[in-house]
C-alpha cells in the first residue's frame, strides 16, 4: 500500500485512542463521499479527539502514545487543517492488487494551498502533487472545505466536486447503522453489494480449504461438510439479504468500545428476523452476585438463536446415530422447545484452579415446564451407557438433598474403570471439575431449572438468593459495561480479570513474574451480540482499567526479557 495511506491508517488508529464525549452525529465529510465507494473510514472532528487524546493515554500510564495532532504533523500535514471539521478515507473501486491503491483521503482544510505548501507540492492546474517517501501523491482542492489526496491522479482529479450524497449514506446505513455511526469516534461503512466479490471469494476460498483437507484425511467428512455447509449459508445470506456493513470505535473516561453491525435490506426474512430485541441481561438477575470469572446470557427464544439452536440440533440429530455413548444420548431436539433463556456462570474455586477449574459452575435454565424439563434430563441420562468407545455411564437420582424447600436430584458420568480410555479421562476430569469427577445437581424452581457441575449445595442457595436480590444483574459494574453496549441483546458475556488473576498469579509467580497491582475492583470485559431495527450488531467494551493493567503486564514482561531482546525471561522457578 502506498506509504501516504499507510500513515492515513495510523491516523485514525490514532483517533480511536482519543475521547471524545460530544458525539450523536453522523460525520459530515460523507456528503462528499461517493456512494459506489466499496468502503469508507471517517471521524466526525478532527479537534475533539486530538484534544482528549492525551486523557486516556494517561489512564492507561502510556503518554509516550503521540496525539493525533503530532501524528498528522509527523507525515507532513501541519498547516492548512481545519481541525473542527471531519476526515475519511475511502477505497474505491478498482484493482486491489495494483502497487497503489484506488484510494483517497478527505481532509478538511482551513487553506488548501497552506497545505499544500507544507508538502512542498507543485501544480498542475487543480491537481497538485508532491513526493511522500518516494511515492507520489496528487491532491486537489474539493468545495466545503476540503482537500482530496490519493495515488491516482484520475481518481483525485475526478472527485473534487463530490458533494450532496448525505441522504444516500443515510438509506445505506439504515436505522441501526445511523445509530453505530452517531455513537462512534471513529466509523466504518461497506455497501453489502460493493462487497460481493470479496463475499464469494470468501465462499469459494472456504471450500477449497475443505476440499484440500478433505484429501489430506483432516477431519471427519461430514462434520466437516456440515460446518462448512452453515458458513456459506451464513456469508450467503449476508450477500442476499445484507444492506450494509457498519462498524464503529467508541471511547470515554470509561474505556475503550466497538461494534460491528450487518444492516439488512427492508422487506427481506433476515430483517424481521432481527427487528426486535433480545431480553438475554434479564437472565443474569438469576445468577449469584458474588465475584465470577466467566459469565454469559442467552435469549433462546429471540428469531435469530432460535434458527441457530434449531440449525445446530438439526446436525446432531442427523449425526445422532453414528455417534458413540454419551455423545448419541444428548440429543435436546425435544428439550429445545421449551426452553426460553440461559444463564450461567464460573466462579473461583476456593481450593484453587487444579482442584477443578469448572467445579464452581452454575447454569440456568428458564423452561415454561421445570419438572418436565427435569424428567427429560433423567431420561437422557438413563440412555448414556458405556462400550467399547464411550467408558461413562450415566447416573440420575432423584431427591439427594433439599434446598430452601426445592427437591434437589443429582447426576453423575461415572467412568467405568474396566474400560481403557477410563485411565486416560480421569486424570483430566479430576483437574476440569474436581476430584469427584463429571457431576453435579438439578433443580427446579417455579420459572426454571439450575444445575451444577459438582454437589456444591451452597451454590444452589445463593442463586436462590440471587432472585430477591443481590444478584449479577444487580452487579453495579455489570450494569456499568452493559450500559456502553446496545440495548436489545439477544447474547452476552462477561469476562473478569482480577478473579482469574487472583487464582494463576500464584503460579506464575513461582516462574519469577512479580506480583501484579491489581486494583480492588476492576470491571470485567463485556460483549454482546444484539438485535435492533433490522440489523445483527456485535459489540464489546474493554474498561480503561483494564486497558491500564495489560499495559502494565506487557511492560513487565518486556522488563523480563534478557538483553539484546531475546525472550524467555531471566527468572527461575520459585519451587
Amino acid at each position: 500500500m502506498n506509504q501516504l495511506f499507510r500513515a492515513a491508517a495510523a491516523i485514525c488508529a490514532a483517533a480511536i485512542v482519543a475521547l471524545a464525549p460530544a458525539r450523536a452525529e453522523l460525520p459530515k465529510v460523507l456528503d462528499h463521499v461517493s456512494p459506489d465507494a466499496v468502503a469508507v473510514i471517517a471521524t466526525p472532528n478532527l479537534g475533539k479527539l486530538d484534544a482528549n487524546a492525551s486523557q486516556l493515554t494517561a489512564v492507561m500510564g502510556m503518554p509516550q502514545l503521540v496525539s493525533l495532532r503530532q501524528a498528522m504533523q509527523m507525515v507532513g500535514i501541519r498547516d492548512g487543517v481545519n481541525f473542527d471539521g471531519s476526515m475519511a478515507i475511502v477505497l474505491l473501486d478498482g484493482d486491489m492488487d495494483a502497487p497503489v491503491p484506488p484510494a483517497i483521503a478527505i481532509i478538511p482544510t482551513s487553506n488548501h494551498a497552506s497545505l499544500m505548501q507544507g508538502f512542498g507540492a507543485t501544480t498542475d492546474g487543480a491537481i497538485s502533487s508532491f513526493s511522500f517517501n518516494g511515492e507520489q501523491v496528487f491532491a486537489t482542492q474539493m468545495a466545503g472545505g476540503y482537500t482530496v489526496m490519493g495515488p491516482v491522479r484520475e481518481l483525485v482529479a475526478g472527485y473534487g466536486n463530490q458533494r450532496g450524497h448525505m441522504a444516500t449514506h443515510r438509506q445505506t446505513l439504515g436505522r441501526a447503522g445511523i445509530k453505530i455511526a452517531e455513537r462512534s469516534d471513529v466509523m466504518m461503512m461497506a455497501a453489502v453489494e460493493a462487497l460481493t466479490p470479496a463475499i464469494e471469494g470468501m465462499i469459494n476460498n472456504m471450500r477449497e480449504g475443505a476440499q484440500m483437507a478433505a484429501a489430506m484425511g483432516a477431519g471427519d467428512p461430514d462434520q466437516m461438510e456440515a460446518g462448512l455447509a452453515a458458513m456459506e449459508g451464513m456469508l450467503t445470506t449476508v450477500k442476499e439479504d445484507g444492506r450494509s456493513i457498519v462498524g464503529g470505535v467508541t471511547t470515554g473516561a470509561l474505556g475503550l468500545g466497538f461494534d460491528m453491525g450487518v444492516v439488512f435490506r427492508d422487506g427481506t426474512d433476515s430483517a424481521a428476523m432481527f427487528q426486535r430485541g433480545g431480553r438475554a441481561g434479564t437472565m443474569l438477575a438469576r445468577l449469584p452476585g458474588s465475584p465470577f470469572m466467566l459469565a454469559g446470557a442467552v435469549d433462546m427464544q429471540h428469531p435469530m438463536m432460535r434458527a441457530f439452536f434449531k440449525g445446530a440440533m438439526d446436525m446432531q440429530a442427523a449425526q445422532q446415530e453414528a455417534l458413540p455413548g454419551v455423545f448419541g444420548a444428548l440429543n435436546f431436539n425435544a428439550m429445545m422447545e421449551d426452553m426460553k433463556g440461559q444463564a450461567w456462570a464460573l466462579y473461583p474455586n476456593p481450593a484453587g484452579p487444579m482442584a477443578g477449574l469448572l467445579a464452581n459452575t452454575i447454569i440456568y435454565t428458564e423452561v415454561g415446564n421445570p419438572k418436565h424439563f427435569v424428567e427429560q434430563t433423567k431420561e437422557m441420562f438413563g440412555k448414556i451407557t458405556p462400550g467399547p468407545e464411550n467408558p461413562m455411564q450415566g447416573v440420575f437420582t432423584s431427591g439427594v438433598t433439599e434446598i430452601n424447600g426445592h427437591s434437589v436430584d443429582g447426576w453423575e458420568l461415572r467412568l467405568d474403570q474396566t474400560n481403557p480410555m477410563a485411565g486416560q479421562m480421569m486424570m483430566g476430569m479430576n483437574m476440569v471439575f474436581g476430584p469427584g469427577g463429571l457431576n453435579g445437581y438439578l433443580m427446579a424452581t417455579d420459572s426454571g431449572v439450575y444445575q451444577t457441575l459438582s454437589k456444591n449445595s451452597q451454590l444452589l442457595r445463593d442463586a436462590i438468593g440471587a432472585g430477591r436480590g443481590a444478584s449479577m444483574a444487580d452487579h453495579a459494574m455489570i450494569k456499568q459495561i452493559g450500559e456502553r453496549m446496545p440495548s436489545g441483546r439477544v447474547a452476552e458475556g462477561y469476562l473478569n480479570l482480577k478473579p482469574i488473576l487472583d487464582q494463576v498469579m500464584p503460579f506464575v509467580m513461582m516462574f519469577g513474574m512479580p506480583p501484579l497491582d491489581v486494583p480492588a475492583e476492576l470491571p470485567p470485559i463485556g460483549g454482546g451480540l444484539a438485535s435492533e431495527d433490522g440489523a445483527m450488531v456485535m459489540s464489546g467494551f474493554v474498561p480503561a482499567q483494564v486497558l491500564k493493567l495489560g499495559a502494565s503486564i506487557a511492560e513487565q514482561v518486556q522488563d523480563m526479557a534478557p538483553p539484546g531482546g531475546q525472550g524467555g525471561g531471566g527468572g527461575r522457578p520459585r519451587f
